[in-house]
């Protein structure tokens, strides 16, 4: 099965290393790509926002299936697109989104649904991830997400910086998420002729016995991601194949029972020009490139967002050096990275 992954940064990164696990996978093509994707995958320059270039590029090469989670394709209707063509592919569609982040739409599907929700931005805020086939939604794990760009949480929200993933990193249990949010809402959305399917975030608040609906988050975080798909023991090729064909619900994907830590690594200055980068060079780390480029200096960082690093191990303290051992063994110039990711979180519990 020949895979297309739309996109260029440490998610799709992330998402292609698993791909490449799977015996369904037999080639994988990522358009853009970046320099550490094309490492694992043959990168095609195709921007993101050209869904027709995309699409004639998938008939021609007989794509049997693409993913997407980055906004500028779906933004730009790849789903909607690539379905009229008769190719398979797994996003949410244009429409959609802005259905979803359309305040006064939203409240109206919270109140069909029977949900409780407060879509203020004021609060503490949990983001987690879910894989939509349409009629239901699959949970991932929980994950402690670092949103803001300074240490103790302080500083402007910046996507997010770093990630935790344990087992004990449980605080609302699936079942209350089930039947009090995802179930009711997915229900309303098919009564509002909303087709919602891929992978996004529900921001929820709230006590674990009472949880309350914030709305929804169309980025996925290769920094979140990337700390879940350490703990994922299933295919995760299967698993999207399984939502594009509206069977997420039936699928009992296996999660160990490892604790993760991943950090994003950043430029805390302007990128006029790529900057030359040194990477890890310890062991018991997985890195995932977002801006990066091979030139004939070897390999830069070519914006912000750089790499993430990612560990897992028994131990959230083992998981945790082996990140910060990794990072300190890297340089850039403007090289800046949260050092207080999963610092005082004793077996994994939530901060």
């Amino acid at each position: 099965m020949k895979i297309l992954v739309v996109g260029s940064g440490s998610c799709e990164h992330a998402v292609i290393e698993a791909f490449r696990k799977s015996e369904l996978c037999d080639e994988i093509y990522c358009a853009p790509g970046n320099a550490g994707i094309a490492s694992v995958a043959t990168c095609v320059d195709i921007s993101p926002k050209d869904t027709q270039a995309l699409c004639d590029f998938a008939l021609r090469e007989g794509i049997a299936f693409t993913f997407t989670c980055s906004h500028v394709p779906i933004q730009n209707d790849i789903a909607a697109r690539f379905e009229g063509s008769g190719l398979k592919i797994l996003a949410p569609g244009a429409e959609t989104v802005r259905s979803l982040l359309h305040a006064e739409k939203t409240s109206a599907i919270c109140e069909d649904a029977g949900i409780s929700y407060d879509l203020s931005t004021e609060g503490e805020v949990s983001r987690i991830l879910c894989l939509a086939d349409g009629r239901d939604m699959l949970i991932f794990p929980q994950t402690v997400s670092y949103d803001t760009l300074f240490d103790n949480n302080e500083g402007p929200s910046s996507g997010s910086m770093g990630a935790v993933c344990s087992p004990s990193v449980n605080f609302y249990p699936e079942s209350r998420l089930r039947s009090l949010i995802t179930e009711p809402l997915m229900r309303a959305l098919r009564r509002s002729d909303i087709f919602l399917s891929g992978m996004m975030g529900l921001k929820i608040s709230g006590s674990a016995d009472s949880p309350v609906f914030r709305g929804f988050d169309m980025h996925v975080s290769g920094a979140v991601f990337s700390a879940i798909l350490k703990r994922l023991d299933s295919d995760l090729l299967s698993l999207m194949l399984s939502a594009s064909d509206g069977l997420a619900g039936s699928s009992r994907p296996v999660f160990n029972s490892l604790c993760s830590v991943s950090a994003m690594i950043i430029c805390s200055r302007r990128i006029t020009e790529p900057q030359k980068l040194v990477l890890p060079t310890e062991g018991g780390v997985s890195i995932y490139h977002s801006h990066t480029v091979e030139t004939e200096e070897g390999l830069m960082a070519s914006g912000r967002k750089v790499v993430v690093i990612c560990s897992a191990a028994k131990k959230l303290e083992t998981a945790r050096s082996a990140v910060y051992n990794a990072i300190s063994t890297m340089s850039f110039p403007g090289m800046y990275f949260r050092s207080d990711i999963a610092r005082g979180m004793a077996g994994g519990t939530k901060r």
